[in-house]
């Protein structure tokens, strides 16, 4: 028999609600009596889709490192559907007393605070937490605890949900359709009604992965990006969702930052450091990697900013989709498209970076970056007409949306800015392959025009 100290409690209907008990349990106890919730005998297609929310690669990559190298390691609670067997509740109560709040929390206390006692007939299945019962099954059979701990792991206390059928047909047979029916809708309803955290609460929180502990460093200390006014409404980094509407204030999002400094950290150095980057993102490094790697960024940043003036023009008329009369002040900017930022900038400087073997220092890095000037800034120019910048069915300019050619045309557009600015040599043969592959993004472009758009490219190139 089991012995848990408990918290009884009801929620719902009385006839379709939930008598659930609220228990603490070792680590031990939760690896040897909890069963995963795809090993319970449901119907075949509920069982494939139970099984394929587990993602070993998750228990093993993420959560099982979390739990070894974590000395302030915390779950939340493990919910689990409790089959067959025979539990029983005991309340305890206080003895009485003459002290009052004693006794208001004894009638509180009453039926609700007590030990649960189960037989050893009962199945367990993790409805809620499967991924952190997997890490430590995985870390208990292995034997592999944590340095801080060791096998004083195995007594460490979790806190545990248990969920019982009402009546004694329910939790006797697992075969019982209205199991199958008061399974099927909790198990919907926990992975239903639970949000989990958006990429940007995920950056500005996370105070283990390395991108994320710089990114945030990069917006407090960083003159260019720091803001006096209220940190949510940050009018140089958007807080909040990746895309910039037109007329907003921001030079970039704080997702694209993210993944800019992420591609301007990937140093060949820094890699030999972090080996596995993930590692890097689940537990913090010291202080002096953190600082050295924020250095960089300030150097990286501050360069860019330094030797592309764009970037020092008002963000709020750089994402307009209206070709401008030349007297307009409003412009679609390239220098200031997230997408274009992300996955055609960052990359750009990397490798301008690597290929140069360039220091990180502000007179260096300036001088290099001097050549990324001789991208076309305007999204209606050669190249980025029609492959970045495309029409729409409505005849109206957009940037070119999510599909199927997307991931080719930044591929693209990026070896092409490669070539524009001087980071890589390519031959006759290689040149021809690009224009073919230009081309064939404007299939609405007659060949005339096309020959117009492609000689605006060598012009650029030379």
């Amino acid at each position: 028999m089991n012995v848990y100290p408990a918290i009884k409690a009801k929620m719902g209907h009385p006839d379709e609600g939930w008598e659930y008990y609220m228990v603490k349990m070792k680590m031990k106890d939760v690896a040897r009596n909890i069963d995963f919730v795809g090993d319970l005998e449901v119907p075949k297609s509920t069982l494939e889709i139970l099984q394929r929310s587990r993602d070993p690669k998750r228990i093993k990559g993420k959560i099982t490192p979390y739990l070894q190298d974590r000395p302030d390691r915390f779950f939340s609670s493990i919910i689990v559907a409790c089959l067959g067997g025979n539990a029983t509740f005991q309340p305890v109560q206080l003895a009485p007393s003459e002290n009052e709040v004693t006794n208001e929390l004894n009638k509180e206390a009453q039926d609700s605070i007590g030990i649960l006692s189960l037989s050893g007939g009962e199945r367990y299945y993790a409805l809620d937490g499967q991924h952190r019962l997997g890490a430590i099954k995985e870390i208990i059979k292995n034997n592999d605890f944590p340095s801080d701990s060791g096998s004083e792991f195995l007594n460490e206390d979790i806190s545990v949900i248990i969920l019982r059928a009402r009546t004694k047909e329910e939790a006797g047979s697992s075969a019982s359709e209205q199991w199958y029916r008061m399974f099927r809708r909790v198990f919907t309803s926990l992975n239903r009604y639970t949000k989990p955290t958006d990429a940007d609460t995920n950056i500005l929180m996370d105070d283990d992965d390395i991108i994320a502990i710089t990114t945030r460093e990069m917006i407090e200390t960083f003159g260019p990006f720091q803001w006096d006014g209220s940190v949510l409404e940050n009018a140089v980094i958007s807080l909040k969702g990746k895309p910039i509407k037109e007329g907003k204030p921001h030079l970039t999002s704080l997702q694209t930052l993210y993944a800019m400094n992420k591609v301007f950290l990937s140093s060949f150095d820094n890699e030999e450091t972090w080996g596995n980057l993930s590692t890097f993102q689940q537990k913090r490094p010291p202080e002096k990697f953190v600082n050295k790697c924020t250095n960089e960024l300030q150097v990286i940043w501050q360069s860019l900013i330094d030797a592309v003036p764009d970037l020092k023009k008002d963000p709020k008329l750089m994402r307009s989709n209206e070709e401008a009369d030349d007297d307009s002040n409003t412009e679609c900017n390239f220098f200031f498209r997230p997408n274009t930022q992300e996955y055609i900038l960052a990359p750009l400087i990397r490798t301008m970076i690597d290929n140069s073997d360039l220091e990180i220092k502000d007179k260096v890095l300036t001088k290099a970056f001097q050549k990324i000037n001789k991208l076309p800034s305007s999204l209606f120019a050669a190249p980025w007409r029609h492959l970045l910048l495309t029409l729409n069915e409505n005849q109206r300019w957009v940037m070119r949306p999510a599909g199927n050619d997307n991931k080719p045309a930044m591929e693209l557009a990026l070896d092409l800015a490669l070539w524009i600015t001087e980071v890589t040599d390519i031959d006759q043969e290689t040149e021809e392959e690009y224009k073919v592959k230009l081309q064939s993004f404007m299939p609405a472009v007659s060949n005339t025009r096309f020959e117009e758009l492609w000689t605006d490219v060598l012009n650029a190139a030379k």
